[in-house]
């Protein structure tokens, strides 16, 4: 970062003026998220790759995809949040013929004795990428679990955009033959009426490419916003030779992950923590692959700047493509006004060279004041590419008033102010990163005292 930090006294002044709101959303999700941590998690399937120090390190929240009690019961001596998987065939005995659809005592049961049985139950997951045939069941587990445990967060994830049929997402031909992506987003709030909606998605192919992500992110944002509840992900961090996905690098995880807080996003799941379809994030005797370090250090920044994040509202993303780049669809080209913050007078890319992805991603915030953020991200990255080799240099030029900029950082969680120099703020991130910035002073919401 080439912009020096201002002077101590000015720094606090500007940072004592007008702290932001951070009192409780009203809804169950939001409420949920302002009241916790920023939330990161892996899905587990394995007892025995499942060691809750080593968890630890890289998120701070156990997602058990198999109702195991011995995975619960390690979560809970650490004392470290867990959420269930709540998908009938997870819980029903192997001989039942409605196994996959069944939601009865056997499953109730089963999910009273694991909530009460093992402390830190915070969240369960209810059905995994459902189909609109199978919603209204799962919209009955939804309303069960809320009912009896009224402080469990209640959230669904779907399928990621781009199947073939639309009876991928309806569950079989759909009346009239077409069932579009935005109405199964939609049916998923609507009919579960979940706290938070989601989806899963891994982009990242074998041959180098790196499919597009956006025009899944950006729906589930439209219509979660509109819903007016939270949203979150589930990222890649695993190989599959078999669909051709490749192990994400350090700058391919940092730039899903990141671009998605540029959207708005508050939750953020990898799949997958052990072995499920690919090597993962630790094998079977536990030892750590790259991609395990690369999420602890990504999870660390996530966590840092999600302080505030958790109290803020995306109004607005844009992107800024590199020289010879063209904006990959569902997303929009970077002009002046973007996001209602007409400080912003061009944002432009330093060093123009062309190659692919090496483009910017501008994320716009509000928080309950009407205060506005924005949100910095380096797109640029590539197969077995580390975050270091894949530098943007951003230069931004700011309206005559704006002689600082606020910066939550998100190497410390702590905010700091910046100098603009001649009009002009300057940012070097890393391959795949972002920065929480606000312009004129660095108060941002959330942060610890």
């Amino acid at each position: 970062m080439t912009n020096v930090k201002w002077t101590l006294s000015a720094f606090v002044l500007l940072l004592c003026l007008s702290l932001p709101s951070t009192e409780a959303a009203t809804d169950r999700g939001h409420a949920w998220i302002r009241s916790r941590p920023f939330t990161t998690a892996a899905l587990v399937l394995g007892d025995k790759t499942f060691d809750a120090a080593q968890y630890g390190r890289v998120c701070n929240t156990l997602l058990a995809w198999k109702p195991r009690d011995s995975l619960f019961a390690r979560a809970a001596a650490a004392d470290m949040p867990w959420h269930g998987h709540a998908k009938p065939r997870r819980f029903n005995p192997g001989d039942d013929p409605e196994r996959n659809v069944r939601f009865g005592n056997v499953m109730k049961d089963r999910i009273r004795q694991i909530q009460t049985t093992h402390a830190g139950g915070t969240g369960w997951l209810v059905w995994d990428e459902p189909q609109r045939t199978s919603m209204p069941i799962a919209a009955d587990i939804a309303k069960w679990i809320r009912e009896n445990f009224p402080e469990a967060l209640v959230y669904t994830n779907g399928l990621p955009m781009g199947a073939r049929r639309p009876s991928k997402y309806y569950g079989e031909e759909p009346p009239g033959g077409k069932y579009p992506y935005d109405q199964y987003v939609q049916d998923l709030v609507d009919i579960i009426q979940p706290d938070v909606v989601g989806f899963d998605l891994y982009p990242f192919k074998e041959d180098g490419g790196t499919g597009n992500q956006f025009p899944t992110v950006a729906i589930t944002r439209r219509v979660a916003l509109k819903a007016g509840i939270p949203y979150w992900a589930i990222v890649q961090a695993y190989r599959d030779e078999g669909r051709g996905y490749r192990m994400p690098s350090e700058s391919d995880v940092r730039m899903q992950v990141f671009s998605l807080l540029a959207h708005g996003y508050t939750g953020i799941t990898y799949f997958t923590y052990d072995p499920a379809q690919g090597p993962a994030m630790v094998d079977r005797e536990r030892k750590a692959a790259p991609i395990y370090y690369h999420v602890a250090q990504l999870n660390h920044e996530v966590e840092n700047v999600g302080q505030a994040l958790r109290f803020l509202t995306s109004t607005d993303v844009r992107i800024v493509p590199c020289n010879g780049n063209s904006a990959p669809a569902h997303t929009v080209p970077w002009a002046p006004g973007a996001g209602g913050e007409s400080r912003i007078e061009a944002i432009s890319i330093t060093d123009t060279a062309p190659a692919p992805w090496k483009d910017v991603m501008v994320g716009f915030f509000e928080d309950d004041d009407g205060r506005r953020y924005v949100m910095v991200t380096n797109l640029w990255h590539g197969k077995g590419a580390a975050a270091h080799e894949r530098p943007i240099t951003v230069r931004i030029r700011l309206a005559n008033d704006v002689k600082h900029v606020g910066r939550l950082a998100r190497e410390t969680g702590r905010p700091e102010l910046l100098v603009v120099r001649d009009g002009v703020l300057e940012l070097t991130l890393p391959g795949g990163t972002g920065d929480l910035l606000r312009l004129g002073d660095a108060t941002f919401p959330g942060l610890e005292p």
